[in-house]
């Protein structure tokens, strides 16, 4: 409360509206007073004014008209929210969409994180041990309808619902096979995918085989020639064991290209 918007937002409060007019007007042009500096409200001084106009026109049709729904709004009560009344008032009248602008924005103001520690509290109570997490999120579903409904006797067992549980069984059977089938996908892919890594790896070795076998020719080669023009006769050995060398890496090359070509098979099949 050390925050003066968060005090002069008490001019939401139905029950101040209802029964004192004038200090909800002068906490509200208090409030554009603020948020207009902060860049919250475009066009200036003229829309400050038009929203205040609204707010007015707001407290003098809409809440004297439900002026007994506004005093007797009880925060206390689980059913009971300020915003949806709001809303249900001042959203749905176009004559309002200017101070419901800012409504919603000082609405959306964060005032602490209660009421999502709560909702930690309510995650712990209904965790058991392998809960998945779509199991998790219908039961916080459950327990917030049956809050919001005031206690679990003052659900309504509707025709729709009972339909809902009815197919209960069928629909969980179908998430089965939809998993089924989810994971018998993921485990082709994931074969595929072995598998074309293997092909990546296998053209990559061969080409490093290629070189090598070309470089090891190449060399051979020139060692001959070399051979024959100084007449040493060193340089012939050298050279026939650059070919052995060669000749083996080619074995080696036949090898690696009948996997590539099973690989390649595989990922077709």
């Amino acid at each position: 409360m050390k925050y003066p918007l968060a005090r002069y937002m008490s001019c939401l409060d139905p029950r101040q509206l209802a029964t004192s007019k004038d200090t909800c007007m002068q906490k509200m042009m208090k409030i554009l007073s603020l948020l207009s500096p902060a860049g919250r409200i475009r066009g200036g001084v003229d829309v400050c004014d038009d929203v205040i106009r609204e707010f007015e026109e707001f407290i003098n049709t809409t809440v004297a008209e439900n002026h007994s729904t506004f005093e007797s709004f009880d925060p206390h009560e689980a059913i009971s929210r300020v915003d949806v009344l709001l809303y249900e008032s001042m959203a749905k009248n176009q004559h309002y969409w200017l101070v419901w602008g800012v409504v919603k924005d000082l609405l959306l103001v964060s005032h602490g994180q209660a009421s999502v520690e709560r909702g930690f509290s309510v995650n712990r109570q209904i965790e058991v041990e392998n809960l998945h997490e779509e199991s998790v999120i219908a039961q916080r579903l459950i327990c917030d309808h049956v809050q919001s409904a005031g206690s679990i006797l003052k659900v309504d067992i509707s025709k729709q619902l009972l339909v809902s549980a009815a197919s209960a069984r069928q629909r969980y059977m179908e998430y089965l096979e939809e998993q089924r089938r989810t994971k018998t996908k993921e485990q082709v892919s994931s074969k595929r995918k072995e598998v074309v890594d293997q092909i990546d790896e296998l053209k990559t070795k061969k080409k490093r085989l290629e070189r090598d076998i070309t470089e090891l020719s190449k060399s051979a080669n020139e060692l001959a020639e070399k051979s024959e023009d100084t007449g040493r006769l060193e340089l012939v050995a050298k050279s026939n064991s650059l070919r052995r060398t060669a000749k083996d890496k080619m074995k080696q090359l036949e090898e690696l290209s009948l996997k590539l070509s099973e690989a390649v098979e595989k990922l077709k099949q």
